[in-house]
């Protein structure tokens, strides 16, 4: 049963391999880093910062600030996350100038007026 468990549980993982010189997001964890995550509202990661080193396939070495003193700068590959600065993340990307319709603008030869009575009158 266990290489079953094992088997579905490994179906759900992704490998993410990482080398020298890729930017990378830090995860900032409550008990590494008190005192930048002092309250829900704070920011959960920080970054990118650079890989100097890897060790293995699941630790890093970043580029970490020295405002981060006392903090060791190798991480679990579980507390980094890759940098990806060319994805677009919007769902609709329009060009400066272009409408969602083909409507000329001043189309319309009267002006649209739009009558509002609360009175129902």
């Amino acid at each position: 049963m266990n290489t079953i468990y094992k088997a579905r549980a490994d179906k759900k993982r992704k490998q993410i391999v990482l080398k020298s010189g890729d930017l990378v997001w830090l995860h900032l964890r409550k008990e590494r880093f008190p005192s930048k995550r002092k309250n829900k509202l704070m920011p959960r990661a920080d970054g990118p910062y650079e890989i100097i080193e890897a060790y293995g396939d699941s630790a890093y070495k970043i580029d970490l600030p020295t405002e981060y003193g006392g903090v060791s700068a190798t991480f679990n590959v579980g507390d980094l996350s890759p940098y990806l600065d060319d994805v677009n993340l919007r769902a609709i990307s329009f060009e400066e100038g272009d409408n969602d319709v083909n409507v000329k603008e001043n189309s319309f030869e009267e002006p649209i007026t739009l009558l509002l009575n609360p009175m129902g009158v």
